[in-house]
């Protein structure tokens, strides 16, 4: 019993670790010269192009001047 108890904390511990891995990052825009530029860290809200780890939130910005992203090259390896 003692090791399925052990088994269930450390499961319990290893997800809560993964899940604070996963970071939201949320679309700013509007960096001057570069408002919709995807790849331009200063646009999102961790200072830092998303990941694939992220999850990215880009909310409605018609009311700070409509800068919604664009990809403009390969952001890709």
């Amino acid at each position: 019993m003692k090791t399925l108890l052990s088994l269930v904390v450390a499961f319990g511990v290893i997800m809560a670790a993964n899940s604070t891995l996963v970071a939201q990052n949320v679309w700013r825009g509007g960096t001057p010269g570069q408002e919709q530029e995807w790849n331009n860290p200063r646009n999102w809200s961790q200072n830092r192009v998303p990941d694939i780890d992220d999850i990215v939130l880009i909310p409605n910005t018609e009311s700070r001047g409509g800068f919604y992203p664009v990809i403009s090259k390969d952001a890709g390896p």
